[in-house]
């Protein structure tokens, strides 16, 4: 539930945003303004496009996980503690 209400569109809001921010970063192809700075600064702000789609699809993945967890319990393994692995003690 809290993928679909704050993990989706916040993501959606970066890659809207963000699309703008980095198209006009690509387009002057921006350096850092620091003699010694980054060289291609505009590949670095292209991270965070790819940040929020990668977590947006992250999001999609847990969502599906639920619904199916939801919808059809069998196909989902048992959960184990951590105690029951280790014989009790940690």
């Amino acid at each position: 539930m809290g993928t679909v209400l704050f993990t989706l569109p916040v993501m959606a809001f970066i890659l809207w945003i963000g699309w703008d921010y980095v198209a006009a970063s690509w387009a002057v192809q921006e350096t850092s303004t620091e003699g010694s700075g980054i060289a291609y600064l505009y590949l670095l702000k292209s991270v965070i496009l790819v940040m929020a789609f990668l977590v947006a699809l992250q999001g999609v993945a847990v969502a599906l996980n639920a619904l199916v967890q939801l919808t059809q319990p069998a196909l989902t393994p048992p959960q184990t503690s951590i105690n029951s692995e280790h014989g009790g003690t940690l």
